[in-house]
């Protein structure tokens, strides 16, 4: 978020890059790490439980399968076609020149001081 909110100009644009093509890298990473908790409740529940171990890792299978399942889902709501990905570029056209427009990403402090001068 800092790169976004306190880098140099253009950087929200290219925060919103890089967040993007790493989507599916955090979602990969996420279901591991929920595979491995999983699987070492399981095992943890075999060495310590005996005979109470099936009980214990049914219910722990459970709960991973519905997390799985929801991971799932969110995957699926996070799928953007690439012709609706926005860039972080915001653009506001100007209601005095037909078809000018200011790109707020890449806006400065010098330049609203010569937009100002030149008007």
């Amino acid at each position: 978020h800092r790169l976004a909110l306190q880098g140099p100009h253009g950087s929200l644009e290219k925060a919103v890059t890089i967040m993007v093509s790493h989507r599916l890298h955090i979602f990969a990473v996420a279901g591991a790490s929920l595979l491995c908790l999983v699987l070492a409740a399981v095992l943890m529940a075999w060495i310590k439980m005996g005979p109470a171990a099936g009980v214990v890792s049914a219910i722990f299978l459970a709960f991973g399968g519905a997390v799985s399942y929801r991971m799932h889902l969110l995957l699926g709501l996070f799928q953007i076609p690439e012709s609706q990905v926005v860039t972080g570029a915001v653009q506001v056209n100007s209601p005095n020149e037909s078809g000018a427009a200011i790109d707020l990403s890449r806006l400065n402090p010098g330049s609203a001081a010569h937009a100002h001068a030149r008007a």
